[in-house]
């Protein structure tokens, strides 16, 4: 495993130590085309909802800010409704001690569980 070194922490997301079961897409067969980020994506298009726009401030806890604003899209596809889930609720289980930030994929383990 990795070593988290000191500095990295207070800094927002902390960058993933390496897994070997990471996959990545082009490993994939069969995986689909890379996103294209000069055509974008519009999901308030797709969805036909307006999805206000948050401003973390000065907080460090962009992992969880994240996390919360992906559930709450993906809760908008499944019921066309947009509800905000908690940063903080998120954030609050996954952060470093002790100096805080995230590893993003302790965000997503806590959401999957």
């Amino acid at each position: 495993m990795t070593q988290i070194l000191e500095e990295q922490l207070g800094h927002g997301a902390v960058r993933d130590p390496h897994d070997p079961r990471d996959i990545h897409l082009h490993d994939i067969a069969g995986a689909p085309t890379p996103f294209d980020w000069n055509k974008g994506f519009d999901i308030e298009k797709q969805l036909g909802i307006t999805i206000p726009v948050k401003n973390q401030m000065s907080s460090e806890s962009c992992v969880g800010q994240g996390w919360s604003y992906l559930m709450a899209v993906k809760n908008a596809q499944i019921t066309g409704i947009y509800d905000e889930v908690s940063a903080k609720a998120i954030y609050s289980q996954i952060f470093l001690k002790p100096n805080g930030g995230a590893n993003i994929r302790d965000g997503g383990l806590l959401l999957q569980n």
